[in-house]
């Protein structure tokens, strides 16, 4: 009994984990699909303002 209730509750947790991976991946898309820059070094030549990527003009 102790280890069908263990392996329900890891199923239940990978199944959280799956879920919270997916929301994660929806929303940087969608933030993507939008324009804005989501992090990471900035390219050269460009720089980081209100989320989104203005051309550096020097």
């Amino acid at each position: 009994m102790g280890r069908l209730t263990l392996n329900m509750m890891l199923s239940f947790a990978q199944f959280e984990r799956e879920i919270a991976g997916e929301r994660i991946r929806d929303k940087i898309a969608a933030s993507k699909a939008k324009g804005m820059w989501m992090g990471g070094n900035v390219p050269l030549g460009y720089d980081a303002r209100d989320r989104k990527l203005a051309i550096h003009k020097a």
